[in-house]
């Protein structure tokens, strides 16, 4: 029954057309909505609290942003029939393609991945995709999301930033 009513709410919040993005929280439980915006060129439905993409080891965003670009990224993930990632922390000496191949390994993620890395300390970020993810990721589309986070990066702008490479990723894969 619980279960139900909070269905019930939920799509009712999703019915209301807002000209921003809201998080709505309710406080008797842990779900929270996420509205879609007239003017957001990545229209999605969906409602989380858990953030399973996002991994902000640099604590650089809010819970909020963190929810924000999950729910995003599983909008992308449904268009691009691969797995995405965002990793925002200072590498520590490492390249973008072993920190991904470790991370790869110790979350035990799938073959088929693209994941978005953000250096904090170099302001630099990278792709590392594997299998059908590295079909979109040309040189072209790479050279389009450096230079679309470029002056995010440059203001440690991390949100926007990777709001840039959903973006761009959307972009790349023509839908």
């Amino acid at each position: 029954m619980k279960r139900a009513i909070a269905v019930i709410l939920a799509f009712a919040t999703i019915a209301v057309i807002f000209t921003s993005c809201n998080v709505k929280k309710d406080s008797s439980k842990t779900t929270s909505s996420i509205v879609p915006t007239t003017s957001s060129k990545l229209n999605y439905h969906t409602k989380s609290t858990q953030v399973n993409n996002v991994y902000d080891f640099a604590s650089t965003m809010d819970k909020t942003k963190q929810i924000v670009l999950d729910n995003k990224i599983i909008f992308c993930e449904k268009l691009t029939k691969f797995n995405l990632k965002i990793v925002v922390t200072t590498l520590g000496g490492r390249t973008f393609n072993d920190y991904a191949k470790a991370m790869i390994k110790q979350k035990n993620l799938s073959k088929n991945e693209a994941i978005f890395i953000v250096d904090t300390k170099t302001k630099t970020c990278s792709v590392y995709a594997t299998g059908t993810a590295s079909k979109l990721y040309t040189s072209k589309v790479l050279s389009k999301i450096k230079s679309a986070t470029k002056p995010y990066l440059q203001k440690k702008d991390y949100y926007n930033a990777c709001n840039q490479f959903l973006k761009e990723t959307k972009t790349a894969t023509g839908k």
